[in-house]
């Protein structure tokens, strides 16, 4: 169970340099996969021009959603701190990063580029790129409920949330984080 949770094992300094380790390579990969995180639970592929561009979105997502959660620990456990937090976040968005990998692969992004091309029409891509997409639909899925494991888990550590009101009211930040740097983003 320490894959899915760390935070009840390792040290805060621990995690800490792990979540920034995460963040710095994820980044990268993003950068060479050409993938933005243009929202808390989001991965898109485009065409990414600026290496610090990737760092950015994580820094707003993560940001945003550590906010989030903060506020709600708060109001759960008046002991909550914010440096308990912080890590969970860094590193829940672990599997999203590990998508962007797909960003390398030629065969996926010829099978986007014939998405993108079709413009609202009718398309029909090789039968390799149609299962490699749903491929990815299938790690996206996954990779989506992990990072809400690891959220799970590391929040309820961190705040000591037990009841299910602690778990709407959990429900409740993630979602709300998702909407407020979808609209930073769209400000931005």
């Amino acid at each position: 169970m320490t894959i899915v949770n760390p935070f009840a094992r390792y040290s805060g300094n621990t995690l800490w340099a792990a979540g920034i380790f995460v963040t710095i390579v994820g980044s990268a990969i993003a950068y060479a996969g050409q993938a933005r995180y243009d929202g808390v639970l989001d991965v898109h592929f485009s065409e990414v021009t600026e290496f610090y561009r990737p760092l950015l979105d994580n820094m707003l997502n993560t940001g945003c959603l550590a906010l989030f959660l903060f506020a709600t620990g708060r109001y759960i456990n008046g002991k909550t701190r914010l440096a308990d937090i912080v890590p969970v976040v860094l590193l829940s968005r672990l599997p999203l990063y590990m998508l962007s990998l797909f960003g390398m692969n030629a065969t996926f992004n010829a099978a986007i580029q014939d998405i993108r091309s079709g413009d609202g029409i009718a398309f029909s891509p090789e039968l390799s790129g149609i299962g490699l997409l749903l491929l990815i639909a299938v790690c996206g899925m996954a990779a989506l409920i992990a990072v809400v494991v690891i959220l799970r888990y590391g929040f309820a550590v961190a705040c000591r949330a037990r009841t299910v009101k602690h778990w709407m009211l959990f429900a409740g930040a993630v979602l709300c984080s998702e909407l407020v740097s979808k609209l930073l983003f769209y400000v931005l």
